[in-house]
This record gives structure tokens, C-alpha cells and sequence, in this order.
């Protein structure tokens, strides 16, 4: 490649086109375009270098929903090996890497795996960023998740009711965050033989005040 086709500029372009990609579903089509910026930040930047690691996060991200485990995975792992390098094992990056981690093991099953990426997230969120950090309620909505599928109901409804209240309180009862920890919450009252709690708690949706 030239110097001109290796410039910055030009892998931030092509990052870009892989994420409108992305957002209209054409998933091979991103994935093209995120190896392409993923060679040229290594090559402009080099392994170490938060251009790279962001490129190769955007890359695993669509691996996975694409269906592609095994792909994701090893992107992912590099993706967090570099923000260890970069950061240390406890900084709010690595913490991000290990939720994207966990909801990437949680979308194919693999729950124990997940439980575990997830609790490192949350200790390593609430100590970079502090506990009232979205990031924080995401780690543990998602961790609810992770118990609800094991079938850990006495673990799962204290977390995912802390969760709904959370994201009730400070994003309102139609934001989708609300409505994934509602409709989560509600699903556990289900498998418990609590029908009409779940349908009085799914009834609040949008009822803000």
C-alpha cells in the first residue's frame, strides 16, 4: 500500500464504513471492512495502541453476532490482551472488554463462562468507575441473566429486581435497558409460579411518573 492509503485518516474511514455496516445488519460486509482497518492500525500504530484494540473490539463484536464463536473469541482475547498491556489489569477498559466478553459467551450459551467474565467486569467496574456508572448496572443486569439461564433464582431475583429499580429510576421504564432487566425480572417470576407478579411488574412499563 501506498503512504497515502496507510494514513490514519484512512483507517478511521474504513472503521467508520465498517460500522455503518454494522448498524444495517450487513455483517459480512462489516467484518470486510474491520480487518482491513485491523491491518492498517497494526501497521500505522502497531499491536499496542488503543486504535487497534477498538478495531479489533468492533471485529469481535461482529464475529459474534454474525454466529461465529470461535472468531469472536479470538478477537476478543487479543482485544483484552491489549488493554491490559496498555492499561493494567484493573482499569475501566478492561472492564468494558470483560462485559463485551461476557455478553458475547451469554448470546451462545456459554453461561458459566459468561458468570465468570462478568463478576471480573463488575469488581473491575466498580472500582475504576464507581458504583453508580451504567456500566456497573449493565455488569449485573447481564450477570441476573447469566443466573436466571443456570436456574439460580434465589442469586438471580435480588440482582435483576436491584437492576430494574436502577434503570427504572434513572433512564425511565421505556429505555431498553429497562425493558431487557424488566422483561428478565418478569421470566424468573415465571419459572417461580408467580404469573400475576410477573404481569403486574411487565403492566409498569411505560408508567413513568
Amino acid at each position: 500500500a501506498s503512504v497515502g492509503e496507510l494514513h490514519p485518516s484512512v483507517a478511521v474511514v474504513t472503521n467508520n464504513i465498517g460500522l455503518i455496516n454494522y448498524r444495517l445488519g450487513d455483517y459480512e460486509g462489516a467484518e470486510t471492512f474491520f480487518m482491513e482497518a485491523l491491518e492498517m492500525n497494526r501497521r500505522i500504530y502497531g499491536e499496542t495502541h488503543t486504535e487497534t484494540a477498538r478495531t479489533m473490539q468492533n471485529l469481535a463484536t461482529t464475529r459474534s453476532h454474525k454466529g461465529d464463536f470461535d472468531g469472536a473469541e479470538e478477537m476478543y482475547r487479543q482485544a483484552l490482551q491489549v488493554q491490559i498491556d496498555l492499561a493494567g489489569p484493573r482499569h475501566r477498559d478492561v472492564g468494558q472488554a470483560k462485559l463485551s466478553m461476557g455478553s458475547h459467551s451469554m448470546n451462545h450459551g456459554r453461561f458459566d463462562t459468561a458468570e465468570e467474565r462478568l463478576r471480573d467486569a463488575e469488581s473491575i467496574l466498580v472500582e475504576s468507575v464507581g458504583e453508580e456508572h451504567p456500566y456497573v448496572h449493565v455488569a449485573r443486569k447481564v450477570l441476573g441473566w447469566s443466573l436466571l439461564e443456570q436456574r439460580r433464582y434465589g442469586e438471580a431475583e435480588p440482582l435483576l429486581a436491584a437492576e430494574v429499580d436502577w434503570f427504572t429510576r434513572e433512564f425511565g421504564t421505556d429505555h431498553a435497558q429497562t425493558t431487557e432487566a424488566v422483561g428478565y425480572l418478569a421470566r424468573l417470576y415465571e419459572e417461580t409460579g408467580r404469573a400475576e407478579k410477573a404481569m403486574a411488574l411487565e403492566g409498569r412499563q411505560g408508567t413513568d411518573d
